[in-house]
């Protein structure tokens, strides 16, 4: 706790697209017991019903979400976010929001952590393809403007040709990668940690989640053969390391992709990186596994083989806590 005895480290939950709070119920509960009197947690509410209509217009109800949180609890010193699925991309808008002078709302950035969340879009990786551009439309009448910027389509020029340093005309996801004004938040905190499947991830695979659009090194664990169809009773946490951000300065201009460069700019932060793997990669049920999903009973039970992961993740945040 903080002097005043209230508490001092806030930590800010974000689910993704047409999702809810109750989806990150499972995190929430474990912070809460965990953490006790000394933390505060938002599982954030400001998007339910309104992921539809874009990165920059759920980060910014977000973001004024989180200031009037900490408006509302002086006692408050210390700042973690995590984000879920599209809550990621939501989270890394809100802090560019609220940064300034090395702080997020006037707090001490502690951790950043996204769950399966698409860093890179997912046009070249949801469901593991790359969809050819005559589906793109597709996306903004299923999902919105947030449809559009997931799959780049957000900008009258081919994101592939683009110039990285032509800012202003990109894609926002893509924006988001490159513009200093976003890789300033992130700097700011003391760590950046993500957690990705490494298959099965049917919305949001290894390479954007990750931030890995190249070939990664990670052996598939053991498979039982039911397994293969049932999964695991626990997500097993299959490599966990940091890149080094110094193997990561190839100049940006020579990646033939789009995906390439902001991985590229991205990956000059270190993140530490873990991958998760459940079996079952036949049936690709996995995104809502990585979170321990909790929206309902169904979810609850469908999805508890990740509460060890989400137990993982608890630990990491309240450790840093502990070490301040």
């Amino acid at each position: 706790c903080a002097e005043n005895g209230g508490p001092s480290h806030l930590i800010v939950l974000c689910h993704g697209l047409a999702g809810r709070p109750s989806d990150l119920d499972y995190l929430e509960r474990t912070l809460r017991d965990k953490g006790g009197e000394g933390v505060k947690v938002l599982n954030s509410r400001s998007n339910v019903g309104k992921t539809r209509d874009g990165v920059s217009s759920g980060g910014n109800r977000l973001a004024a979400e989180i200031e009037e949180t900490v408006k509302s609890t002086p006692s408050l010193e210390y700042f973690s976010i995590v984000g879920n699925s599209l809550g990621g991309l939501y989270a890394r808008y809100a802090v560019m929001k609220l940064y300034s002078d090395g702080k997020i709302a006037n707090l001490e950035p502690m951790n950043f952590m996204t769950i399966a969340s698409p860093h890179l879009g997912v046009r070249k990786y949801t469901w593991g393809v790359m969809y050819p551009k005559t589906m793109f439309p597709i996306a903004s009448v299923l999902f919105g403007q947030t449809g559009k910027e997931l799959f780049l389509h957000d900008s009258d020029h081919e994101p592939d040709q683009m110039s990285p340093c032509d800012i202003s005309q990109q894609p926002l996801i893509m924006k988001m990668a490159l513009d200093e004004e976003f890789l300033q938040a992130l700097r700011a905190f003391k760590s950046r940690r993500i957690y990705s499947n490494l298959r099965g991830d049917f919305m949001v695979s290894m390479r954007t989640a990750a931030i890995e659009p190249a070939d990664f090194e990670a052996n598939f664990p053991p498979t039982k053969p039911h397994e293969l169809f049932l999964g695991r009773n626990e997500g097993i946490i299959v490599t966990e390391q940091k890149n080094i951000p110094e193997e990561n300065c190839r100049d940006i201009k020579q990646a033939s992709h789009a995906e390439d460069v902001m991985a590229l700019s991205l990956n000059k932060l270190e993140w530490s990186k873990v991958i998760v793997d459940f079996g079952a990669f036949l049936i690709p049920s996995h995104h809502n596994k990585i979170c321990a999903h909790s929206a309902n009973i169904w979810t609850r039970y469908f999805c508890s083989a990740g509460k060890n992961i989400m137990n993982n993740a608890t630990d990491f945040i309240l450790h840093s806590q502990e070490e301040k």
